[in-house]
């Protein structure tokens, strides 16, 4: 039970980063496309797709942006996860097999 509970919880606070990054990372990539913060976005038609007064032009850079804070959202939780296994590593030394076969043996067997 509590393997199940652990993989839920664990599902679930992947999940919730995953989202969390996704938004804060278009957000961010929004902020540095933006000719109102980024003076090199000024000339709208040196980047066409970035800044147009054109409504087609501007929702298919808003389109191109969530894939890539997607990504960058997986890499960050990936990150994390490895991280997590690279922390949990050294317990293997502690959670050895006993040198015994591990005790008495509780198998039940049906005739």
């Amino acid at each position: 039970m509590s393997r199940n509970i652990g993989s839920s919880v664990g599902i679930s606070v992947v999940n919730s980063l995953l989202t969390t990054n996704t938004q804060v990372n278009h957000a961010a990539i929004a902020q540095r496309t933006s000719r109102h913060v980024n003076r090199a976005f000024e000339d709208p038609h040196d980047h066409p797709i970035l800044e147009s007064v054109d409504r087609r032009r501007s929702r298919r850079a808003r389109c191109s942006r969530h894939p890539q804070a997607q990504i960058i959202a997986y890499i960050d939780d990936y990150k994390l996860l490895m991280i997590a296994t690279l922390a949990v590593i050294p317990l293997l030394v502690v959670f050895k097999k006993a040198a015994g076969g591990g005790g008495p043996d509780h198998t039940i067997t049906v005739e």
